[in-house]
């Protein structure tokens, strides 16, 4: 009996303990990819968005052209989204909630943007490009919704 209950003792801890090594590894890698995203938001609306055409440019092979047309898109789309965010931090710094008329609005307001955005984009890549850009705009949308449910948990 006693030969059966050390080994069993011995299995547990150390399965226990390597449960307890992964969790910490990916929570200490969703902590750096939130921190990335921090120092992401701190950099002006043209630095971000010559990033973003930076890394399509290497992603999908872009041309000059090509790169001029995104970069304006994207610089576009940068300014509207630290206006949202500067009207969203007014808000909340208020204290004022939305109604579900205003969060009606909002959010119409913000598919509005992606189909324009989309449309705008399938103009300017050929077909071979918008087929990788799509699919990498899926997977870097459910990335970050991994991460939205992460910060949620943090709360």
């Amino acid at each position: 009996m006693k030969k059966l209950i050390f080994p069993l003792l011995l299995s547990v801890f150390i399965f226990g303990n390597a449960q307890t090594e992964k969790q910490s590894d990916v929570a200490t890698n969703r902590q750096s990819q939130y921190q990335k995203r921090a120092h992401f938001a701190k950099l002006t609306p043209s630095e971000r968005a010559n990033l973003q055409t930076k890394r399509m440019t290497l992603h999908l092979d872009l041309t000059e052209s090509q790169q001029k047309l995104v970069n304006n898109l994207l610089l576009k789309q940068n300014e509207q989204r630290n206006q949202s965010f500067e009207a969203a931090n007014k808000n909340k710094e208020s204290g004022k909630q939305l109604t579900d008329a205003e969060r009606y609005q909002l959010q119409v307001g913000r598919l509005d943007s992606q189909i324009v955005f989309q449309k705008e984009m399938k103009s300017i890549l050929n077909e071979k490009q918008y087929e990788q850009w799509k699919t990498q705009h899926k997977k870097f949308g459910k990335h970050m919704m991994m991460g939205r449910r992460y910060k949620k948990q943090q709360n």
